[in-house]
């Protein structure tokens, strides 16, 4: 009886054994086909094809008028009524304002009262002769000097518009366009042929910079290299100028004797010249002028008499309305006839664009682009670029630059409008190309794994060089010809096969040990960091 029982007990024991056994080798059969079924889903093929390539670069940025256009009248008339408000479209000949008809007669009279008292004046003044003396005004260096003794002043007037020139300041300026960055306060240097001024960057205007130096021995319209501290940087080159000129002339006359020399320095009211032949004086050439321009302002009287109105002169967009209803149109300056009463932004709208600094070696003048705009997606028109400037805004680390582009329409759109240009720096036809996700790399080196014919084994690894890409296809210069297929390695999703692959404690855990696919040795030992997502693992 006991060894009847303990038969039956060994025979389940066996039973038992062999379910286990069976489960366990049943497991690994399903392990080793999922990892096979892994392996090969994550091989992919892809074929070098005849294709074009873009590469572009974007940014984006708002509308900008870059014109703003004046709309003068004359100094004195009475506003009746604005009709305009800041921000509307007005057309060219369109009545901004009324002028206040009963006002316009009383400037009109007075005017040509003023005109009656000029010419009294002028009466006066017509026998006073010039001074022979042409003297310095102010304390300054002469730094151009045009006339020779013999000249007529009015012949050198006529063709350089000064006698001479004085600088007053002290200082000579160079402007440029940097090729690097610069900023205000930053010493630099100035190399005028063999000399080497040391200069001051005082100015950053658009991609423009101004430096500052002596001006005593620098020469006026002479091209000269601005130079970083080093002295051997070339931050770009400006043509010499005088940075606060005065220009002296005369009424008329010959040049009989000149007195002082090229960069010479001169105190106030100290002789320049000696004159012969002298003209009417000064005093009567002003007043002649003055009475020129008010005869000028009476016309223009006269014509609003007949239309008391101010008009638009082109079209435009009310960007400043500067008088009010009842109002006097008052000049700036007291020499000033004309008084500016509204200002117009221009309906040449640009795309004003911030770039990153990685972008602009490829972006050039000329350039065509595409450009949306966040308030009509639906609307894309195209673009060119027109301005670059040379002078970056840095923000966190990253330095930006503004891309002014000329738009091919502006129909419907409005100043201060966002848009986000894509400007086309390149473009390639009929290269060999691949999807950039299927190029390896090794120690600065690309390479494909070529076609083995046997699903889930890459290939043998071959080296090509690459050239234009635009993000997502690569152009293949050399090693692949159009029609050949390579292999690369793409990751699964987490739940490809319908279980997690990073393990647990369930019956397939640790199944993406050991589901690396086969593959050739690679051109070079090291690290692989190219496209391929597990290129790091699979090594």
């Amino acid at each position: 009886m006991n060894k009847a029982k303990k038969k039956r007990r060994w025979i389940w024991l066996i039973v038992i054994v062999v379910i286990i056994a069976a489960v366990f080798v049943s497991c690994q059969v399903m392990q080793q086909q999922a990892l096979t079924a892994q392996r090969i889903a994550s091989i992919k093929t892809a074929k070098a094809e005849t294709a074009g390539i873009t590469k572009t670069v974007s940014g984006s940025g708002t509308l900008e008028a870059q014109d703003t256009l004046d709309v003068q009248t004359v100094s004195g008339v009475k506003i009746d009524e604005v009709l305009v408000e800041e921000g509307d479209s007005v057309a060219k000949g369109q009545t901004l304002a009324t002028l206040d008809q009963a006002e316009l007669e009383e400037l009109a009279a007075d005017t040509n009262i003023a005109i009656q008292q000029m010419d009294m004046e002028l009466k006066r003044l017509s026998g006073k002769e010039a001074d022979k003396y042409v003297r310095a005004p102010v304390e300054g260096r002469v730094k151009q000097i045009f006339v020779k003794e013999g000249n007529y002043a009015s012949d050198i007037t006529a063709d350089k518009n000064a006698l001479m020139v004085l600088s007053t300041d002290g200082n000579m300026k160079a402007e440029f366009k940097p090729t690097g960055k610069v900023s205000i306060g930053q010493s630099v240097y100035v190399k005028d042929g063999s000399k080497t001024y040391s200069a001051k960057i005082t100015a950053v205007s658009g991609d423009t910079c101004t430096a500052l130096f002596t001006d005593d021995g620098p020469r006026v319209g002479k091209t000269a290299a601005v130079l970083a501290k080093n002295m051997k940087t070339e931050l770009g080159k400006g043509v010499l100028a005088v940075n606060s000129p005065i220009a002296i002339n005369a009424a008329g006359g010959k040049i009989e004797k000149i007195y002082v020399d090229l960069n010479e320095k001169v105190s106030r009211n100290e002789k320049l010249l000696k004159m012969e032949d002298n003209p009417l004086s000064s005093d009567y050439i002003k007043k002649l002028a003055e009475r020129d321009q008010k005869s000028k302002d009476y016309a223009l009287i006269l014509s609003l008499l007949n239309n008391p109105v101010i008009t638009a002169g082109s079209d435009g967009v009310v960007k400043e309305a500067l008088v009010k209803d009842g109002e006097y149109a008052e000049s700036d300056s007291k020499n000033d006839t004309q008084a500016t009463v509204f200002r117009l932004n221009a309906t040449n709208l640009k795309l004003n664009v911030s770039l990153d600094e990685l972008d602009m070696p490829f972006v050039k003048e000329g350039q065509t682009a595409s450009v949306s705009f966040d308030a009509l997606p639906a609307k894309e028109i195209g673009a060119a670029v027109e301005r670059i400037s040379s002078l970056g805004t840095s923000e966190n680390g990253n330095t930006k630059y503004s891309v002014i582009l000329n738009l091919s329409e502006t129909e419907g759109l409005y100043a201060g409008m966002s848009a986000t240009a894509t400007i086309t720096v390149e473009t390639k036809q009929n290269v060999v190309a691949l999807p950039l996700e299927t190029l390896q790399e090794e120690n600065g080196e690309n390479f494909v794994y070529m076609d083995s014919g046997v699903p889930g084994v890459l290939g043998e690894a071959r080296r090509v060089k690459t050239g234009l890409s635009d993000g997502k296809t690569v152009e293949i210069t050399e090693g692949l010809q159009a029609g050949e297929t390579i292999m690369y390695q793409v990751k699964l999703p987490e739940d490809y096969f319908g279980f997690s692959q990073q393990g647990g404690n369930g019956m397939f855990s640790g199944m993406r040990q050991g589901a690396n696919p086969q593959r050739s040795q690679a051109p070079n030992t090291g690290t692989n960091a190219g496209a391929n997502p597990n290129a790091q693992q699979n090594r």
